[in-house]
């Protein structure tokens, strides 16, 4: 989905960029989750002009750029719809005997800025949260806020000790539970 959301960004040819615009609605539609999209979608079609949409898709265009009865309510960021995290918890199993391999010491760093739509105020963020493991083997950093209309995520994940030994799995047990627990936070909106 992001893929074909940034084929949508930088298209300028109109044909190529109504499929993809397709292509997500109907992804979004087989999940389940219909009106996912439809105001970015609204958004999207509202800068084509009418008299450049090509004939094959002008009834695409006419079923979603309708604005008339659409009730706009209280927004709820899922994350887990925008952005499908490749955090995975893989420590799962009750007991390990073999140490946590790694390879070598890493950081992902993911800073994230959203803008809040015009009519809208944010009325909850998730709290920031900042954790380690034991003996400074790792660390996680989270944080939002907000400036200037904007929502600012930031997040930070870092394994010090690329070999992590058994006796410390059930402390990355519960560091990698904290950490899927705090991305799984919602950031919601409400009409102002």
């Amino acid at each position: 989905r992001a893929l074909i959301y940034q084929g949508i960004l930088i298209t300028t040819n109109i044909e190529k960029k109504l499929e993809l615009m397709n292509a997500l609605k109907n992804s979004f539609k087989n999940d389940g989750m219909e009106k996912a999209f439809d105001m970015e979608l609204r958004l999207f079609l509202s800068e084509i002009n009418k008299d450049d949409i090509p004939s094959n898709y002008t009834r695409f265009y006419e079923n979603y750029i309708e604005t008339d009865n659409v009730k706009l309510t209280n927004i709820k960021i899922n994350n887990k719809v925008l952005h499908q995290s490749k955090l995975i918890n893989y420590f799962k199993a009750e007991n390990r005997t073999y140490p946590i391999d790694y390879i070598y010491p890493w950081s992902d760093k993911y800073n994230v800025s959203i803008k809040i739509p015009d009519g809208y105020t944010v009325e909850s963020l998730p709290e920031p949260l900042s954790i380690n493991l034991s003996n400074d083997m790792g660390s996680f950093r989270f944080g939002v806020s907000q400036n200037a209309g904007k929502i600012i995520i930031t997040c930070q994940n870092a394994i010090k000790t690329p070999v992590i030994g058994a006796e410390f799995y059930k402390d990355l047990q519960q560091y990698y539970k904290m950490i899927l627990e705090k991305e799984s936070e919602k950031i919601v909106l409400v009409k102002s």
